[in-house]
């Protein structure tokens, strides 16, 4: 099959590269306007119980605000210049853009006046009910309030406004991640040409890792605006999406670069090299483009947005790395032939020759296998510390920390915490639904609200608003909103029998928590089954074992484990914030760890596909379990490394984020590629490996019929095949 792709690509190699040409460049510059197509919820799930009153108190009892503009300075509340130039911005508001307010000056009573005033009475708070029915809706009421509340009063007076609130965190959240993005790409970039050409030791091989991943990230963005007109697409998909696109791109072309020079070092001509390139790296690219694609479609059993659309986007990232890399890259081969050596830089310049089996890797691994079950022990003893951090994760809902210091919405929102109590929001909305109308439902929601009142933990509840069915019941405690107490909490309030003929729902802050966990809870097992079912009959297909598969889920889960530890270390206990300048967040974002899981598990088969395609070429060719494992070693595990390099860059980047959610990925990505590379690889492989022998390869008579019928494997290329490689590209073949 590759063997005739190759031969296809060869002959329309010009017309490959100008199609794919005339593809990338107008779907990468339509692809850049994908922003403004993007959500910036989808981090909780739809259809729960909080969500359900979260919507009737949006629509029906107007017992919530979108945003709060803050006013600060001057001679603060009751000072006249101060009050008047409030008013002033307060009147400037676009009626259409505001549905609703509350000021100090036009509270219904004192107490709730004076709840909008801070303890230090120098600043005033403003709830505001933005109008619009959609996302797209309130965010242009936004842009209106934004701009008109402004006023010439309020310099005058001294005073500042600042605004935040869920709309305007999300809408800051989507700005800062594009920032995010633009940066971590001009810093990727550049990083990735030096250490590319260092790999190389030539400019033009170097180059073409690079056009690879241009032409994934232009398909990648292009497909999530694609994504955008029929579906949620989160702003949180765009950074993770490209960057993981850009990263598989550049992984995938340095194998089959580093394959094109190893066959032409051989000996092998142009069309020959190629045929066997793709016969090899080019099947180890397609196996792994599969193993990462399901990987990523595990994410779509969860019920977030967020997580669906990063699912969907990374398949198609995936797909899009994985075809440049059989199609154009090739192409390019094919064109450059020897050329690909060009503009050789320093001692590595010019052609490799062709990796032998004996070497420093071939020698680690045979030190390994010299002590395989006190390697195998020392390195999960390694990993066992690294994951240590996790046993005390505390899972808990992104908020206002996942912006940077200076962003306002989140220095508005810890204004509101630190000098505002009265103004915070209940710990629980509990909605009664199905009252019959008339004033006997006053009653009963009273009646209610008073044994509300009683449930251990809660300090105050009252009635907040009725319609003619409904009434919401706001509860109050002195539990911190997301703490284990307020979990508990929330418990209670379910369990408490609703007023005859009517049904509760209990939402807010600390509910959607509980129900955000419960869901995942739900979802996971569901992931990890279908993930591992299908990743094992792949690994079934590509290396004709029953236990290699089972050994790789078993590498990978381990590996995992080391990784959301050291997310935990660095980021849920603060041990990078200094390093990165962001502050420690209360816990740690379940969707986020899930997020790192698909992640990293695909990446981790990335790595054990490209050795383990390598070890069954030398077990094939030897029949010798020890051997193929220490030439396999020698011939990948450095070219593993290099490529491990790229994605450090890669991740690196994200790392820098200023949006700590986006931060946390890349943290997670850069340990899991950082532990698979070294001790993973270069230590528990091996010494499982030997440990387990032939077994490696044990293959039951009705599997091995199975696996003859399915197995993917070409013959490596003789002098025969070359001779016809040659013929079908319409060129004399060169005697190796």
């Amino acid at each position: 099959m590759f063997t005739a792709w190759s031969a296809l690509i060869h002959r329309l190699r010009w017309a490959v590269i100008a199609l794919t040409l005339a593809v990338a460049v107008p779907a990468g510059l339509w692809g850049a306007g994908v922003a403004g197509e993007l959500s910036d919820g989808g981090l909780s799930p739809s259809g729960t119980e909080s969500a359900q009153v979260a919507d009737l108190t949006a629509q029906q009892l107007a017992a919530v605000r979108d945003v709060v503009l803050l006013y600060r300075g001057g001679g603060g509340y009751g000072d006249p210049a101060f009050d008047d130039a409030v008013r002033a911005s307060l009147r400037a508001l676009p009626e259409d853009a505001v549905r609703t307010s509350m000021d100090p000056w036009s509270a219904a009573d004192p107490q709730s006046a004076e709840a909008l005033v801070s303890r230090e009475r120098d600043a005033v708070l403003v709830p505001v009910r933005l109008g619009g029915a959609t996302e797209d809706e309130k965010s242009a009421s936004l842009e209106a309030v934004t701009a008109a509340a402004d006023v010439p009063e309020l310099a005058a007076a001294g005073v500042d406004v600042a605004i935040s609130g869920e709309t305007t965190l999300r809408a800051q959240f989507r700005e800062q991640a594009m920032h995010d993005l633009v940066r971590a790409e001009l810093i990727a970039f550049p990083l990735l040409l030096a250490v590319l050409v260092w790999v190389f030791g030539s400019v033009t091989a170097a180059a073409l890792p690079l056009a690879v991943g241009a032409v994934a990230v232009a398909g990648s963005v292009a497909a999530l605006r694609v994504m955008a007109l029929f579906t949620e697409v989160s702003t949180f998909a765009l950074n993770v999406v490209t960057m993981i696109g850009l990263g598989l791109a550049v992984d995938y072309a340095l194998f089959m670069v580093s394959r094109f020079r190893e066959e032409l070092g051989a000996g092998r001509a142009g069309p020959a090299a190629l045929a066997a390139t793709l016969r090899t790296a080019g099947r180890t690219v397609a196996v792994s483009g599969l193993i990462i694609g399901i990987s990523f479609s595990g994410l779509l059993v969860f019920d977030l947005g967020a997580l669906r659309s990063i699912g969907l986007g990374g398949i198609a990232a995936t797909f899009l790395a994985m075809t440049a890399a059989l199609t154009v890259l090739p192409a390019l081969l094919a064109v450059l032939g020897k050329g690909v050596d060009r503009f050789s830089v320093g001692r590595r310049g010019g052609r490799a020759a062709a990796t032998t089996a004996t070497g420093p890797w071939a020698r680690l691994a045979g030190a390994v296998m010299a002590r395989p079950a006190r390697c195998l022990t020392a390195s999960a003893a390694v990993l066992a510390l690294l994951g240590a951090p996790f046993l005390h994760v505390h899972f808990t809902t992104s908020g206002p920390e996942v912006l940077p210091e200076h962003a306002e919405a989140r220095q508005v929102a810890e204004s509101l915490d630190r000098d505002f109590p009265g103004a915070q929001r209940p710990l629980a909305t509990v909605v009664v639904t199905g009252l019959e109308p008339g004033p006997a439902a006053d009653t009963v929601a009273a009646d209610f609200a008073a044994r509300v009142g009683d449930v251990p933990g809660v300090s105050e509840a009252g009635v907040l608003g009725r319609d003619r069915h409904q009434a919401a019941i706001v509860v109050d405690s002195d539990a911190a909103p997301k703490s284990e107490e307020a979990r508990d909490l929330v418990q209670r309030l379910r369990a408490l029998p609703p007023p005859d003929g009517t049904r509760t729902l209990v939402g807010g802050q600390t509910a959607e928590l509980v129900d955000t966990l419960a869901s995942l809870r739900a979802d996971l097992p569901v992931m990890a089954g279908v993930v591992a079912a299908v990743t094992l009959a792949l690994l079934f297909a590509a290396f004709g074992s029953v236990l290699l598969p089972l050994k790789a889920l078993v590498v990978g889960a381990v590996s995992l484990t080391a990784c959301f530890g050291v997310v935990v270390w660095a980021v849920q206990d603060g041990n990078l914030a200094g390093v990165l300048g962001f502050t420690p967040p209360p816990g740690t974002d379940p969707a986020v760890v899930i997020l790192i899981a698909a992640i990293a598990f695909g990446l981790s088969m990335d790595y054990e596909v490209f050795l383990l395609g390598r070890v069954r070429e030398e077990w094939l060719r030897r029949g010798d379990n020890r051997a193929a494992v220490a030439a396999g070693m020698q011939r990948t595990s450095g070219l593993i490394t290099r490529a491990a390099l790229l994605l450090v860059v890669v991740m690196g980047a994200m790392a820098t984020a200023d949006v700590l959610l986006v931060a946390t990925v890349g943290i997670g990505l850069l340990a899991a590629v950082v532990i698979d590379a070294t001790l993973v690889r270069a230590v528990l492989v091996p010494a499982a490996m030997r440990l387990m022998g032939t077994a490696n390869w044990w293959l039951p008579g009705p599997l091995a019929a199975l696996h003859r019928r399915i197995d993917v494997v070409e013959p490596s290329a003789g002098p025969e095949e070359d001779a016809r490689t040659a013929e079908e590209a319409g060129r004399t073949p060169t005697p190796a």
